[in-house]
């Protein structure tokens, strides 16, 4: 990343939805940058910056498929993401799932720095909650880049692996290189458990866009499961389920509606999406992407995800969800994602009672009134293999099926990834170079960092 033309790109998402005079396009200096915590909610409120997710967590996945005459329409770079192909970004500049996250990361630093500026107003209800969602937004942005730009997480090696860059100043000079991915996670840790210490809202309100505990708890639950820690992953998700525990019964929703769920459901915690300017063939309403064909034969007739998630079509696509919005796909931080998180937590730890019965109070809100087969198993490890299954069920579309392949497959599943396309059969191999892509040329340019193995 070319110091200068990576913060000129980060500052320049400070202007247009926000106030102007905080910062111009040639330089941070100390006299433009806001002056109020009223100015630092400002930013943090910039949706159209602020609460992006990646798309190539979702792309990359295996919840869908193209046909060979549309995927032979699409941008090159949808072509490449879609059959993994080892040359992914040729060139491609200003690639959004790095660019969009380190501007949520610039804008994060220049609001913590303008905060550190104003410590007689540290007791503030509104400086604390502002802080906290700075510390939470950079965590989620860095948290989105490790999983797609640094290899899958490895307890033993972490401290070898790299990682990625953690532009942590806001500053023009600070030398951008590439962190251990120990490094890394310790510091997405520490933004979130700095962020739980000063947060004072533990809810979500009616705006999905800030930090509470709840959601806090949910994404180092996330974060845990990723590091294959899972006792402590089952902590921070029953922490949260304590704070937070509402399902919405599947039987309440209509399924005709063109907008299934509200922003200000009861199961979003965070609300961020994937926008349809991104990655359009993969949109419900505007895209082609349908659903595996094996994952929608997983669903019973009873199972009322089947008709809320997915259209009736003879190839059935994936629909709205979570965001109240009709042609984007939700990538936030939901309930039902967190009952997943510790009933996983549970059987991994031999608790096989109680992840069976965590799994089942799910599943009770998603299939029709009294027909749920209550589900039970004989030991743990059938428990496992029910909450895997539900997991991959429950999470469609959402980018979270990229993040379970990786660590699966890290711990030593093997699970291989294919497409059909065109009369050529693509594979994915289990803890293939792949699983790490390729940071993008310009963002390279200028700097000491090393490519990543493809």
């Amino acid at each position: 990343m070319k110091k200068n033309t990576c913060y000129l790109l980060l500052a320049g998402c400070l202007l247009g939805a926000c106030r102007k005079d905080f910062l111009d396009q040639n330089a941070v200096s100390s006299n433009k940058i806001p002056a109020t915590v009223a100015d630092g909610w400002l930013l943090l409120n910039n949706e159209t910056d602020m609460d992006k997710a990646p798309v190539l967590q979702i792309a990359s996945g295996d919840d869908y498929y193209f046909t060979g005459d549309y995927w032979n329409m699409l941008p090159p770079l949808q072509q490449r993401t879609y059959i993994w192909q080892s040359n992914l970004l040729e060139g491609e500049e200003n690639v959004y799932d790095w660019s969009m996250p380190y501007r949520q990361v610039m804008v994060c630093n220049v609001v913590l720095a303008t905060l550190a500026r104003l410590p007689e107003q540290a007791a503030d209800t509104s400086w604390r909650n502002a802080k906290a969602t700075a510390l939470f937004k950079r965590a989620f942005a860095f948290f989105n880049l490790a999983q797609l730009f640094a290899p899958p997480f490895h307890p033993q090696l972490a401290n070898t692996l790299p990682g990625i860059p953690l532009l942590l100043l806001g500053d023009v000079n600070e030398p951008v290189v590439r962190a251990t991915q120990y490094e890394t996670y310790q510091q997405i840790l520490s933004d979130l458990q700095e962020a739980a210490r000063v947060c004072v809202q533990s809810v979500p309100d009616s705006i999905r866009n800030h930090a509470n505990k709840a959601a806090i708890d949910a994404l180092l639950s996330r974060v845990y499961l990723n590091m294959h820690d899972y006792a402590a992953a089952g902590n921070y998700a029953d922490s949260c389920l304590q704070l937070w525990d509402k399902l919405i019964d599947y039987n309440t929703v209509n399924s005709k509606a063109d907008i299934l769920f509200p922003v200000r459901n009861d199961e979003n915690l965070y609300n961020a999406r994937v926008p349809n300017s991104q990655f359009q063939s993969l949109m419900p309403l505007i895209g082609a992407a349908y659903i595996d064909t094996l994952l929608l034969q997983q669903y019973s007739r009873q199972d009322l995800r089947k008709t809320i998630f997915f259209t009736s079509a003879e190839r059935p696509r994936r629909r709205n969800f979570y965001d109240g919005m009709q042609a984007t796909l939700y990538a936030g931080l939901a309930v039902d994602e967190v009952y997943l998180n510790y009933a996983e937590s549970l059987a991994r730890n031999g608790n096989r009672d109680a992840a069976m019965e965590w799994l089942n109070r799910l599943l009770k809100k998603r299939y029709s009134t009294g027909q749920l087969p209550v589900l039970t198993a004989v030991d743990a490890g059938e428990a496992l293999t029910w909450v895997l299954t539900e997991r991959r069920k429950e999470l469609v579309m959402r980018g979270l099926r990229w993040l379970d392949l990786r660590r699966l497959n890290q711990e030593g599943d093997s699970i291989t990834v294919t497409r059909y396309l065109n009369g050529t059969l693509h594979a994915l191999l289990p803890r293939s170079n792949l699983y790490t892509l390729p940071i993008p040329d310009d963002a390279l340019a200028g700097t000491q960092m090393v490519q990543n193995s493809r």
